[in-house]
């Protein structure tokens, strides 16, 4: 920060760092760190006066350099806490907009009570899942877009591991399958997930 311009904008001095600058300390202090053009400076505190947009010392001495933090040493000069600035970053609508388009993100979602819910993504991928009893023919939330989708059972009743051998899933549609499996206990409850592309 170096002032404000004519038409009250701020003005800032743009400062290039090229090589490895370092700081050294061999005493306990609490002091606040930055670059200037040529070197790494400290100071005791430094106060950003948004008015005139410039760095000040405690005793009012303009600082010219970019404050990059504060950093806090013990009596041998071992760092004990480095706080940097996060720097401020403002992107215009537009760039925004560029970054969204290359990435997938949820455009829809929904979940009830009873344990149903689904994730549907701006690509068109969906996630869904809910809760049953075996033998079921299960209801999709969501339609898929054919049936190349994938299924997750999990079984929610403390049964013997035995009861759990032999799972089918079968007739799948792109709106419901069917979930079952030999020598099954009636009744037993399940959870389900179900994954791909949406319809």
């Amino acid at each position: 920060p170096n002032g404000r311009n004519a038409d009250g904008t701020l003005k800032n001095t743009q400062v290039s760092v090229s090589s490895i600058r370092t700081l050294s300390f061999s005493a306990a202090k609490e002091t606040a760190f930055g670059l200037t053009a040529t070197s790494l400076y400290e100071t005791a505190a430094s106060i950003y006066n948004s008015t005139d947009n410039k760095n000040y010392s405690q005793t009012g001495n303009y600082l010219g350099f970019v404050n990059c933090g504060t950093v806090e040493t013990d009596s041998t000069g071992v760092i004990t806490s480095l706080k940097p600035k996060t720097a401020f970053h403002a992107l215009d609508y537009n760039y925004f907009e560029e970054v969204l388009s290359g990435m997938d993100y949820v455009v829809d979602s929904y979940s009830d009570e009873s344990g149903n819910w689904y994730r549907l993504y701006k690509s068109g991928w969906v996630e869904q899942g809910g809760l049953g009893q075996m033998p079921a023919t299960v209801s999709l939330l969501k339609p898929f877009a054919n049936t190349v989708y994938s299924v997750l059972i999990t079984m929610t009743d403390p049964l013997n591991s035995a009861n759990y051998q032999n799972l089918s899933i079968n007739n799948k549609t792109v709106s419901t399958f069917y979930a079952s499996f030999s020598g099954m206990n009636y009744g037993c409850g399940f959870a389900w997930y179900a994954c791909g592309q949406g319809a």
